[in-house]
């Protein structure tokens, strides 16, 4: 302890000596606990609040949940000096102080926290790991030296930066120097998306030190991740914020596997997550700042050219397009999610607002079709008429502006149709906006910075990558020039009409080779080049495209070019062709070798890869799918090592899983062979059995009557329970108590060889104990069942009686008996049974 002491306390030298010439040590130590940083941080927010530069800092929350982790920690195994624990919050408090002079400081500090927040270990469980050994106070001692080391180096960065922060944009750009690659997105999005996956999977691996297996399926797990982006950098890079720092290999493997469908569905508003976002309460405070954001001055309709280009300047237009394009929609989408009949009052105070300051003077009255409005928004119409009345029109002029070719530079066609000035006012700000092509390089910076470097939008109202915008005008230019052309399929019926392709060379693609006499159509189509053209990068996201549409010819003439695809991809192209149900395509990647090799490595199968492939051949339920790899895998001669076994029964669990959840007779009487025997591994008789009796498959039963003669067909024709060791044997009971309890699966393993009181080893609860852990009313019907067939009431474990467990108190819910009433009964229909059976065998 002493050493240790001593380790804290050289630390704590060492960073005051580094401070010296500072005059704020005796600053740092006036801060105590984590209960002084959160009030410091609170009367820093609301500072922010008051000068509109509000910033997120519920990013540090984890930064400060380890320390708190820390100090308690520290404050019980090491009895630290209250100096010590102030050196672990003071510095804190005046970092965020210092950094926010500026903007661009304080984001800076705030990101770095949270990294380092994200790197620090759970020290709990540190402290549990290394109780009682001297590694946990060496341990504790380096860490608060590296806390330390960040404290000094960012109290550097805080205290040496100018006051305008002029330098972070510089030190971050000089550190990407040499570490980023160029990315073209203009022609070729998903080849380079995929250049970024692979770059960001590289840093990926060799920041978490992954071994080559495991970087082997992380890589066939994200194999369809171009694909699934659909053109979207933000989609892969939401993706990846969500794995990077995940431990848990199979977490990770849950996530890649069951992405979600839309950029909109990969961020998160879970109500059981601490702090989510209620999405009804969200969208009602968003609807409700839209509608005051376009009520303030910089909206007002008397504004000089001179001024409106003075807050295009500073940035006061940022939430112009969001707020002018959805705030009905909001509004829309609070009453759908809320359920709410009426409007609530701070809504309908902000709309009156809305009305009187925002309402356009050449608007003209038509005749309305049906209104569209929620049922609540014309509830209202009795109180408010003309509020209504206005919603009515705009929602109108909505509708009309996305079906329609309204144009920002031809506005005299349609600006009257609005009841609002807010599109007139759209009008001035594109005009304005292009204003400033040749303003000087402060400007183009000023307004990059406000609106993002694609600030040139599309002048047709309607169009749906209006919000995305263009860089220069020029590109702007050529997009209106193509309007409502982008890389779609232009043949009646086919599904890309609409949808559309992430690049031109995909889309040619497509309309050569997806299509039969596409050319008759558009004789002009550019010619779109040998399957040798496309780059590699576009290989991949494009096979994933092709298999989807099931286009086996184009396939067939990409085969030479997939061998350049890591064989964890080649496994991901045959399962997304599973999926799908194509069996052309999976006959194809047989017939070529394909399946062959991205399953099969010197005679051992990847079993993993391979119940992934047939879970999905199943759940497709095509029957043709499942005889062909019946018969590919059956053709294989395939040794099972005995480090392997432990996967070979799991694919054989998942594959019988999956059969028996389809609830297919067909699919199950194709498979029940090949799974009884072990695909005809030599020697593996033992180990499938062991697989077809494992806890999940009991439990996907679920007490339907045939899912239950399914499990109880393959375990009879095939014997598995008399194949299976008697010491696994033991542990079938407990498994189906612990399961859905179906009595005639209990009744079956009772019948061959299942003791009633068997279990694993004595530290093991019996199937009646386990049955007791359970409220439902199978469990209790279960428990009467094995009480009749002889199970000891009394064989609970050393540290709780069966009886005292929650299931046996609540018996009487459902057999209205008690616990040991029921026990009492149990007993005296067993004795009677038991003498009428002596007295039948002695009259015989």
């Amino acid at each position: 302890m002493a050493t240790t002491q001593r380790a804290f306390e050289a630390a704590m030298l060492d960073f005051k000596d580094k401070l010296k010439g500072h005059s704020f040590y005796d600053q740092i130590v006036q801060t105590t606990s984590i209960e002084q940083v959160y009030q410091d941080i609170k009367n820093l927010q609301d500072k922010q609040a008051k000068s509109d530069r509000l910033r997120n800092l519920s990013k540090i929350e984890p930064f400060l949940a380890r320390l708190r982790e820390y100090s308690s920690v520290v404050e019980t195994f090491v009895q630290a000096k209250p100096d010590i624990l102030a050196l672990i919050w003071g510095p804190i408090k005046l970092l965020l102080l210092w950094a926010d002079v500026t903007k661009q400081s304080f984001d800076a500090l705030v990101n770095a926290l949270e990294e380092v927040g994200n790197a620090l270990p759970d020290f709990c469980e540190l402290a549990e790991m290394f109780a009682g050994n001297n590694r946990l106070q060496q341990l504790l001692a380096l860490y608060f030296r590296d806390i330390l080391e960040f404290y000094l180096i960012s109290t550097k960065y805080t205290t040496h930066k100018t006051d305008k922060g002029a330098h972070e944009a510089d030190d971050i750009l000089g550190n990407l120097d040499g570490n980023a690659i160029d990315i073209e997105v203009d022609k070729n999005n998903a080849g380079s998306i995929q250049v970024f996956i692979n770059q960001t999977m590289r840093e990926w691996f060799k920041d978490r030190g992954f071994v080559s297996d495991v970087r082997d399926q992380l890589q066939g797990w994200a194999a369809s991740l171009a694909y699934r982006a659909q053109g979207m950098f933000l989609y892969v890079k939401v993706i990846f914020r969500m794995i990077y720092y995940v431990n848990d290999i199979g977490d990770i493997k849950a996530q890649l596997e069951n992405l979600p469908p839309s950029l909109e569905d990969a961020y998160i508003f879970d109500t059981e997550i601490k702090n989510s976002i209620t999405l009804s309460e969200m969208a009602l405070e968003l609807a409700i700042r839209c509608v005051v954001y376009m009520c303030q001055d910089h909206h007002d309709s008397h504004l000089t050219e001179d001024e409106i280009d003075a807050n295009i300047i500073w940035g006061a237009y940022r939430l112009h397009h969001f707020s002018s394009n959805f705030w009905l929609d909001l509004i829309h989408e609070y009453l759908t999610l809320s359920g709410s009949e009426t409007i609530p009052d701070s809504l309908i105070d902000q709309l009156r607002i809305l009305f009187e300051t925002r309402s356009s003077d050449h608007y003209i009255e038509t005749d309305q079709s049906e209104s569209r409005l929620h049922p609540a928004i014309l509830g209202l119409e009795f109180q408010e008429p003309a509020l209504v009345q206005m919603l009515k029109s705009c929602s109108e002029f909505q509708t009309s502006s996305l079906k329609s070719d309204f144009q920002l530079n031809d506005s005299e066609q349609w600006f009257h149709t609005s009841p609002l000035y807010i599109p007139e006012f759209s009008i001035l700000l594109h005009r304005r906006l292009d204003g400033f092509v040749n303003k000087g390089h402060s400007i183009i910076e000023s307004l990059s910075y406000h609106y993002g470097p694609r600030y040139f939008k599309c002048g047709f109202l309607g169009c749906k990558y209006r919000r995305y915008g263009f860089e220069t005008k020029a590109s702007r230019q050529a997009h209106e020039k193509h309007h409502q052309k982008p890389w779609n399929c232009d043949y009646p019926g086919c599904r890309y009409v609409s949808k559309g392709f992430v690049s031109r060379k995909m889309r040619d693609y497509h309309l050569k080779h997806g299509h039969t006499n596409v050319h008759a159509i558009d004789p002009h189509l550019p010619h779109a080049g040998l399957p040798e053209e496309f780059e590699d990068e576009e290989i991949q996201p494009l096979m994933f495209d092709l298999i989807h549409t099931d286009q086996v010819a184009i396939i067939m003439s990409l085969i030479p070019r997939l061998a350049g695809v890591g064989r964890s991809v080649q496994r991901e192209f045959s399962i997304h062709a599973a999926r799908m149900g194509s069996y052309s395509i999976l006959q194809l990647f047989h017939r070529c070798g394909l399946l062959t090799s991205a399953f099969m490595v010197n005679g051992s199968l990847n079993w993993k890869a391979f119940s992934d492939l047939a879970g999905n051949a199943i759940q497709s339920e095509s029957v043709s799918l499942s005889k062909l790899l019946l018969c590919w895998i059956t053709a294989q001669e395939i040794t099972v090592q005995g480090f392997e076994k432990g996967n070979f029964q799991l694919a054989l669990k998942d594959i019988l899983w999956t059969i028996i959840e389809v609830k297919s007779q067909e699919l199950f009487d194709l498979w029940k062979l090949d799974l009884a025997t072990g695909f005809g591994v030599i020697g593996a008789a033992a180990d499938a059995a062991q697989g077809l009796a494992f806890q999940a498959v009991i439990a996907r039963t679920d007490n339907i009557p045939n899912c239950e003669r399914m499990l109880l067909d393959i375990w009879d024709e095939f014997r598995v329970l008399d194949t299976i060791k008697p010491r696994e044997r033991s542990k079938i009971l407990s498994r189906i108590a612990d399961s859905s309890c179906p009595i005639s699966l209990t009744q079956y393993a009772l019948n061959h060889g299942c003791l009633v009181d068997g279990r694993y080893n004595s530290a093991f609860p019996t199937a009646l104990h386990v049955a007791a852990r359970r409220t439902t009313r199978e469990a209790a019907n279960l428990m009467e069942f094995l009480l009749l067939q002889g199970a000891d009431p009394n064989k609970g474990t050393k540290t709780k009686r069966i009886g005292d467990e929650k299931g046996a108190q609540q018996v009487s819910k459902w057999l209205g008996l008690t616990w040991e009433q029921l026990v009492e009964k149990a007993t005296e229909t067993r004795q009677r049974n038991e003498k009428k059976e002596n007295e039948d065998s002695y009259s015989d």
